[in-house]
């Protein structure tokens, strides 16, 4: 499973079809299932695919990496600029997963 509890990224993911996510280095690669809630309680939104952009040991390390993505992260904020939302975006995954590192997928939906 892979979670996606922000609203609005996930709302992206299923009206675009694809979503740019920052997920702890070594996440499984693959079809699996997104959803939302928590391992007790979840929803399924989709089936999808996970595939990692960075290289298997490369990690994300500054938000100027995520230039190119941000746009597809459904974090993106237009009035804000690309900069600013790769900064929020990359210090909000560090948080979630507590300096954790991460690495960069991109999740495909195969059927919602």
């Amino acid at each position: 499973m892979i979670f996606f509890n922000i609203d609005k990224v996930r709302g992206y993911l299923l009206q675009n079809g694809i979503v740019y996510t920052l997920r702890k280095r070594g996440r499984r690669e693959g079809r699996d299932e997104a959803v939302k809630g928590d391992l007790k309680h979840y929803t399924r939104v989709a089936t999808v695919h996970v595939q990692r952009i960075t290289e298997a040991r490369q990690e994300v390390t500054n938000p100027q990496e995520l230039l190119p993505y941000v746009e597809k992260s459904g974090l993106y904020n237009e009035q804000d600029g690309k900069l600013a939302s790769a900064i929020a975006w990359y210090s909000q995954a560090k948080e979630l997963h507590k300096n954790e590192p991460l690495q960069l997928y991109a999740v495909t939906v195969i059927r919602g």
